[in-house]
């Protein structure tokens, strides 16, 4: 039985916290492990390098942009606006049923109309 395309061709070489090379037995190319700090998770990008040295400036080059260009989402599309939002709706909603009084109606209204007295 012969040995997965997918598995680890030699060690994975960390160049920093959060920046790892390695390489696989699939491809001739070295990969780039970078980690996302905001999101708490890796990213994978090819160095297109066949050189372990080429591919270790490569990853360097990737982690430098990677970094500068993760967009941040806009304010309003965040889960704290809708959340904020969401009990600013409803804090509406409990003053305006409380700030109608509420009237009752006598009881000989009532006796009146189901008798037809």
């Amino acid at each position: 039985m012969g040995k997965s395309p997918h598995s680890l061709d030699g060690a994975i070489i960390k160049i920093r916290k959060g920046l790892a090379i390695y390489k696989t037995h699939a491809s001739p190319y070295w990969n780039a492990r970078i980690l996302d700090s905001k999101a708490q998770r890796y990213i994978v990008r090819s160095t297109k390098e066949t050189s372990r040295i080429a591919a270790r400036d490569a990853a360097e080059e990737l982690a430098a942009d990677i970094k500068t260009k993760t967009p941040t989402a806009a304010h309003e599309y965040s889960f704290k606006y809708y959340a904020t939002d969401s009990l600013r709706g409803e804090e509406r909603w409990w003053h305006q049923v409380n700030a109608t009084p509420i009237t009752y109606a006598p009881l000989n209204f009532f006796w009146i109309t189901m008798t037809g007295v």
